[in-house]
């Protein structure tokens, strides 16, 4: 079976600060991430083993918990964390393999498919020990180390060494990483490889041109909720490509982004707006981003259509999450496109699917629908040419749990093209 190694280090450092191979040697971890300024994660990946090593900003004295985990979607909510712990009795140290269902505390699997191999030390500095747990256990409380995808990490340290407890607001975090990458020749690394030359390539015959879509400065509203839209217009004169996008993050209470093409041109723009509800104009799908995404670069033989023949204007969408109802917080979040005149061979587009009026009784503690969201084959058949699957999202609110996508070819079911068993709006 393959196998996960872990190491974390807990240590005070002298500056406050936790940095990457302060101690920890790099010839031991290829790879290093600050996570913030008090917790720096360090890996290394084999044939058949991930070792991790993680140093926090926590003295070494005090009775502290610190876990680490995996998470769907950088919540609580369905992650696999692994917690180092004190028996309150014998005083030894031991790794709680911990599972989570909602943003309570994490309980112990059933199953603990995780193996302490080294306890800390107390004439160390530090705190360092390392574990062990397979990279797949087959334990549906577990959550697989993927090759290839990114996957959020979560962390936490607390108190109480010999139990658990909440963490607070300013001792946990979350990141983004590929954990462990495809060998730079597979196909997928190679795709990648020639979308970003294909990108890199307009860059450098000045064929690249760059949109910034942004809100005016605008004061965040204090509901715990909000949606706000602008809208604006692109450049029209002629079709052009977008190549690649990314967010423009100002604010923390950004819960997502989404541009949402409108079908002919709005009465007024660059306004700001109420838009919970989107109007029936603009209701286009087009981009989106949340936490976690960084920049997206499409293939090299397929870009989104804009300008001429296309989307000429767009509605940009906020959601706004302020839990703590701040005041006075001032934003001018958006995105930036990049585009080109240099038409590629394909247009992207997105299909959209899912029921939008799901009806759940109430009193129900779980529900499952019973409509099913089906694009049956007398819909597919109607398609010009087949279609390439380029990403898969899912989008649920609060009450969801889980979705999935699934497909039917010739009356067999195939590898689903995406699922979330834990969801989380949040």
């Amino acid at each position: 079976m393959s196998v996960v190694v872990a190491l974390l280090a807990v240590a005070h450092f002298a500056n406050g600060d936790a940095s990457c191979y302060a101690n920890l040697p790099q010839s031991q971890f290829t790879n290093c991430l600050s996570l913030s300024p008090r917790i720096a994660l360090h890996w290394t990946v084999d044939a058949s083993t991930i070792t991790f090593g993680v140093d926090v900003d926590i003295p070494l004295s005090a009775n502290n918990w610190v876990g680490i985990g995996l998470s769907p979607y950088g919540g609580m909510h369905g992650a696999d964390i692994w917690v180092l712990l004190k028996n309150a009795t014998s005083g030894i140290y031991y790794i709680q393999d911990s599972f989570a269902t909602s943003t309570t505390l994490p309980v112990a699997d059933s199953q603990q498919d995780v193996r302490l191999i080294k306890a800390p030390s107390a004439l160390s500095t530090n705190t360092v020990f390392t574990f062990a747990r397979g990279l797949r256990t087959c334990d549906s409380q577990d959550l697989e180390v993927i090759q290839g995808q990114t996957q959020h990490i979560i962390w936490a340290f607390g108190q109480t060494s010999t139990q658990l407890s909440y963490h607070g607001p300013l001792t946990r975090g979350t990141q983004v990483l590929t954990l462990y990458p495809l060998p730079s020749t597979s196909t997928q690394m190679k795709a990648k490889a020639k979308a970003k030359a294909a990108v890199s390539s307009l860059a450098t015959t000045s064929s690249l041109q760059t949109l910034t879509i942004q809100f005016p400065n605008v004061t965040v509203p204090s509901a715990g909720t909000s949606y706000l839209c602008t809208h604006v217009q692109v450049p029209a004169d002629r079709k052009y490509h977008v190549v690649q996008f990314e967010g423009i993050v100002q604010s923390k209470l950004i819960h997502h982004m989404i541009l949402y093409g409108c079908i002919n041109k709005p009465p007024v723009l660059n306004d700001l707006y109420e838009c919970s509800s989107m109007e029936a104009l603009c209701s286009k799908f087009t981009l989106a981003w949340a936490p976690g995404v960084g920049l997206t670069v499409y293939p090299a033989d397929a870009g989104f259509a804009i300008g001429a023949t296309a989307i000429q204007y767009f509605s940009l969408q906020i959601h706004y999450n302020n839990p703590n109802g701040l005041t006075g917080v001032v934003d001018n979040s958006g995105m930036k496109l990049y585009y080109t005149s240099q038409l590629r061979k394909n247009d992207l587009g997105i299909l959209q699917l899912g029921n939008m009026n799901i009806n759940i009784p109430g009193n129900s503690p779980n529900y499952t629908s019973t409509t099913w969201n089906v694009c049956a084959s007398t819909c597919t058949k109607q398609f010009p040419r087949n279609l390439t699957v380029v990403s898969v999202a899912f989008h649920m609110h609060t009450l969801g749990f889980n979705i999935s996508t699934r497909q039917i070819r010739n009356g067999l079911e195939i590898t689903p093209l995406g699922i979330r068993n834990y969801y989380d709006f949040s």
